[in-house]
């Protein structure tokens, strides 16, 4: 390898991991440290460097000329090849990894390439025409969405999605004497790039990547927010076999016609096709995360050594077998964002699952709107396939800058709704001030207990799948009041519930406590009849579900003395039997002795939720016991879909629920006493809502839960659909119910903390 070797790319951190094979760099954001050289640093400035920065070019030169002077035999690899057309003689007589600028242009035009390949691998249709002519096209374009796109767009840049709704937006930046690409938008679709390194007589093929493409709603503009390795691996088998006989014909083509070194390959993919979209024949913004992944096993070799082997005619003795399981986000810089930006990069910095590289960003320089902060880097999926075939990416890593703050009903379940996605934070001094108060109560479900406005009643996710990012954050005033922020706004003032003491005792034989069977909500107490779940001991469990195999049996003596042990708890007004679930066809006497004990001590409300119960005389005998409430739950609607995500529950047909659901109304009617909860996310739309109607046809009040990746789970990698389209679910849901006139349920206005429900708190509290 050259002992004279620099970097010239966009951040310093592309060099990271590179085996120290370059001994400075000159580069657009660095820390101007170590052989670094950062025009950032320089003008203290951060540019947004997917527009043309003129005294880039003259940055380089200069600095280059000092490497020179210093190392006459100083070699340059650039990161961006085609930028070497702006560069002085003496820098590109050094230059090493560089092809004939004529053929770069080949491969880098947008338009050519796509007619280049345009024989080898499937294109989309597209339409190549003058500005002037898409100007000209306005009332025949609007019958439908377009994607239009310049030739040498990077990074999302000169990609815009062309509407009626965006269209004078859009065509003011369209040149009429420029050539732009005309394609029909595909509405599902997911997009994908794959890594190859091309040599004289082979082709390297790595790990592939969905990259994370968010549409600007301000500018209409395709944004580049980064890549995720590990929700690739995602993607229906089919589709990944295409992309790589795809890129193996790709990379022959190339390696024809002469190209050597790394390149990036763009897929637009759909549920069953995948279409060729670009080359871009240079190194690629995920590049980094293959450094990161090859240094693990092999600390000698990098992506940069690739590239130089290739043009040293040179094959890697290195097996590059490699499994990338690395996803990052890229923070773009927009004034309207800078205090969730700034947000996400503290909260990042803290977290220790995270690795924040910023590239020595200074917050104090001047910020180009657009401009490149911070990369956050994870060792999990930050993103999900949703089943319409679009991508999901996490709702803290999406920012948004409007959220509506008043109390009115309608404005509570959009907070609601954001905030069970989003999770909430307890900054440090507010965590201290609780623990040595109440505690923070957080024993099921990874959540805290909120009352927000002295009203509301939510179960938000808290230090569980990334609401460790959250921008909703409890603080503690000066006036000794909790307060809920968003971001540095305000929203309202909040209680959170604290550690329930009892729940900790131990029974009269010390060999339990009563939280292993018990838990007290806000105001209800669930009582579990069994230890563990029948279908996770049979080994097909419900892959949401994170109740371990427990094969014990739970007498009914703890139960008993559990119920005695909550005799003066005066919050509880009504219970819950039900946990993990039975056989189908169990014996229901020992659910009739819970029922019955507790008829016993109070008159107070009982639900029952457990599998569907379709013999009416069983159904008779719960509710002479004294069980006033039924809970059957669907869950998930499509049954195709139930088998794969609930292997042992989702083999009991539809038809079994609507049976044991209409026998339950017909004896405990339609007042909102017989329920079923579906999880949203987990089905696509279409399919709940039939669910959701099919119930509310025959009197039986839905509960809408929203999904949430356990760790450790079966479907740890999947994620909730965003805050928009949960609120579109809702509404569609809140329709249904007033056609049938059912209610939504729960009826309990305090057992809907963790459902996508809101009502208004009765006039006397019952708490």
């Amino acid at each position: 390898m050259i002992n004279q070797l620099f970097w010239i790319g966009i951040q310093e951190s592309e060099i990271k991991n590179t085996s120290n094979i370059f001994l400075g760099s000159i580069t657009i954001f660095g820390s101007n440290l170590n052989g670094n050289f950062a025009l950032d640093k320089q003008y203290k400035t951060r540019f947004d460097y997917n527009e043309d920065i003129d005294i880039w070019f003259d940055f380089v030169n200069r600095k280059a000329e000092n490497i020179i002077e210093r190392y006459p035999n100083a070699q340059f690899v650039l990161y961006y090849p085609m930028d070497a057309v702006h560069y002085s003689e003496l820098l590109t007589s050094h230059l090493i990894g560089y092809m004939d600028a004529r053929k770069l242009d080949l491969w880098d035009n947008k338009f050519k390439c796509r007619e280049w390949l345009g024989n080898e691998v499937p294109v989309l249709q597209n339409e190549v025409c003058y500005g002037q002519r898409v100007l000209d096209m306005r009332n025949s374009l609007m019958k439908n969405n377009y994607v239009l796109q310049g030739e040498y767009s990077c990074g999302g840049s000169e990609t815009w999605l062309l509407t009626e709704q965006s269209w004078n937006l859009v065509v003011s930046k369209i040149d009429a004497n420029r050539i732009y690409s005309l394609t029909p938008y595909i509405k599902n679709n997911i997009s994908v790039n794959i890594h190859l390194v091309v040599y004289a007589k082979e082709v390297l093929l790595f790990p592939a990547s969905i990259q994370l493409i968010e549409l600007n709603p301000d500018s209409f503009n395709f944004e580049y927010k980064g890549a995720d390795f590990i929700a690739y691996k995602y993607l229906p088998t089919p589709i990944k076999e295409k992309i790589l006989r795809y890129s193996k014909l790709i990379g022959e083509r190339l390696r024809r016609s002469g190209y050597l070194g790394i390149c990036g390959i763009d897929y637009i993919t759909t549920p069953t096709n995948v279409y060729f979209s670009e080359i871009n024949p240079r190194f690629q913004s995920s590049t980094f995360l293959i450094n990161d992944s090859i240094s693990n096993v092999n600390e000698n070799y990098s992506m940069q050594r690739f590239h130089l082997e290739a043009f040293n005619n040179t094959y890697p003795t290195y097996n590059i077998n490699l499994d990338v399981n690395y996803s990052y986000y890229k923070a773009i810089y927009s004034k309207k964002n800078d205090n969730l930006l700034r947000h996400l990069f503290e909260q990042a910095n803290s977290f220790k699952d995270i690795k924040l590289i910023d590239d020595n960003l200074s917050w104090q320089d001047t910020l180009e709107e657009g401009t490149y902060l911070y990369k956050l880097v994870f060792s999990k999926n930050i993103s999900a396939i949703s089943h319409d075939y679009n991508l999901i990416v996490h709702p803290n890593l999406c920012i948004e800058d409007t959220l509506i703050g008043n109390q009115s009903q309608s404005d509570i379940l959009e907070l609601k709704i954001m905030l069970l996605s989003h999770g909430v934070i307890i900054d440090n001094n507010t965590l201290c001030f609780l623990n040595n108060a109440e505690g923070v109560n957080c024993e099921e479900f990874d959540a805290i207990d909120m009352i927000i406005g002295n009203k509301y009643y939510f179960s938000v996710p808290y230090q569980a799948n990334l609401s460790q990012l959250s921008p909703f954050i409890i603080k503690l005033r000066d006036n000794g009041k909790l307060y809920l922020y968003y971001g540095s706004n305000i929203i309202s003032d909040v209680k959170v519930r604290g550690i329930n003491l009892i729940s900790n005792r131990k029974t009269a034989d010390a060999k339990l406590i009563l939280s292993d069977f018990t838990y007290l909500g806000n105001d209800r107490l669930r009582i579990y009849h069994r230890f563990g779940c029948n279908y996770k001991s049979m080994g097909c469990g419900c892959g949401f579900c994170d109740i371990d195999r427990d094969d014990r049996e739970l007498s009914i003596e703890y139960i008993t003395e559990a119920i005695d042990a909550y005799d003066d708890c005066k919050s509880i007004k009504h219970y819950l039997i039900g946990g993990g679930s039975n056989p189908l066809n169990n014996d229901y006497d020992f659910v009739c002795k819970i029922a019955k004990y507790i008829r016993k001590k109070n008159k107070y409300p009982i639900n029952l939720m457990s599998l569907p119960i379709t013999d009416k005389q069983i159904l008779h005998q719960l509710k002479e016991a004294g069980i006033t409430e039924v809970t059957f739950n669907i869950e998930i609607f499509n049954r195709q879909i139930a088998k794969k995500y609930m292997p042992g529950k989702g083999l009991i047909p539809i038809a079994t629920y609507l049976t044991a659901l209409r026998n339950a109304v017909e004896i405990w009617g339609k007042s909102g006493n017989v329920r079923s909860i579906f999880i949203v996310g987990l089905e696509p739309k279409d399919s709940l809502l039939s669910g959701i109607e099919e119930i509310c046809r025959i009197g039986v009040s839905p509960i809408l839960s929203l999904f949430k990746p356990i760790a450790g789970t079966p479907l740890d990698y999947l994620l909730p659909p965003s805050d928009a389209e949960l609120l579109e679910i809702v509404r569609a849901v809140q329709s249904i119910c007033r056609k049938h006139s059912v209610k939504l349920g729960p009826s309990c206005h305090y057992c809907e903390d963790n459902t996508l429900k809101v009502s208004e708190p009765p006039k006397t509290s019952q708490l």
